[in-house]
């Protein structure tokens, strides 16, 4: 199966937190948390999702 198979449904989340208003600042530990959220709501995985490590690292450097 897809490594994006969640895709659509962490888009979708991510979506909902943005629409949600334009002067609240998220920092990445509560969209984590949102997406992660939904997803155990779709698909009923307590997996959810992690941030990578060096995400930071490779921003900082693109």
């Amino acid at each position: 199966m897809s490594r994006n198979k969640n895709a659509m449904t962490r888009y979708l989340a991510l979506d909902r937190c943005f629409s949600r208003g334009w002067r609240r600042r998220f920092y990445i530990e509560d969209l984590v948390e949102e997406c992660s959220r939904t997803l155990l709501d779709s698909t009923g995985s307590a997996t959810g999702i992690s941030r990578r490590r060096g995400a930071r690292r490779h921003l900082a450097h693109g």
